[in-house]
């Protein structure tokens, strides 16, 4: 990971924007990176590293146009004003920090990152977000369709999913009755099995299978989902 951020540092960015200190933008991308599908929080960012909070919402600002880290807004329609609305920090090439301390994180990123190359395949528009609550319940993906629908996804680095898992599926679809289309538990193991009512947990292998979760969603193989 080291070489990496050395190469980004202080070849990739410079060519496009004039940074005064490469070695505080690179410390930002590091530990942007071990925070990885965490909250954004720039006060804490800030004085974790010693820098002015301007200063890291101006270095995530670039590293962001630069494709290097995305922010994932937090997702609130047609729900209560009690969710939480910070952002997630996600990094974009997550095959270069496989030596990272939270490869667990990483992994929900990696998945984000392929449905992202997926969804610009797409003639649809898709809106792509967080949903946390105040109470803790969390989905780590949901996907929102034109139509308002959405497909509300987690992401495990296990090999056996659990009930539990889908707790915050489950939870969206109680409020949203059936403008969720399905709920999917992405995890590490080789099987797909249906853990409720339109929730199911498949391979994240399953991602380059082709077909949908439903008909067109998202590149996971229906005839893979019983």
């Amino acid at each position: 990971m080291n070489s990496y951020l050395s190469t980004v540092a202080d070849r990739d960015l410079p060519a496009v924007a004039d940074i005064r200190n490469t070695g505080a933008l690179a410390q930002l991308f590091r530990l942007a990176v071990q925070r990885s599908a965490q909250t954004v929080n720039i006060a804490e960012m800030a004085q974790r590293l010693e820098m002015k909070p301007q200063t890291v919402r101006s270095y995530l600002t670039l590293l962001e146009r630069c494709f290097l880290v995305e922010e994932l807004p937090a997702w609130t329609v047609g729900l209560s004003a009690r969710a939480g609305r910070r952002s997630k920090l996600h990094p974009v090439d997550t095959g270069n920090f496989s030596d990272c301390p939270s490869a667990a994180a990483l992994v929900e990123s990696f998945v984000m990152s392929e449905l992202r190359k997926q969804a610009a395949m797409m003639d649809e528009p898709l809106v792509f977000a967080h949903f946390r609550d105040h109470n803790g319940i969390e989905v780590d993906l949901v996907i929102e369709r034109p139509d308002g629908t959405v497909i509300a996804v987690e992401v495990k680095s296990s090999a056996v999913p659990e009930r539990n898992d889908a707790t915050g599926l489950r939870f969206l679809r109680e409020a949203l009755g059936e403008r969720v289309l399905c709920g999917v538990v992405f995890h590490t193991g080789p099987l797909t099995i249906k853990v409720d009512q339109r929730i199911w947990a498949t391979p994240i292998a399953a991602l380059w299978g082709g077909g949908g979760v439903v008909p067109g969603a998202m590149g996971l193989r229906s005839d893979r989902i019983g």
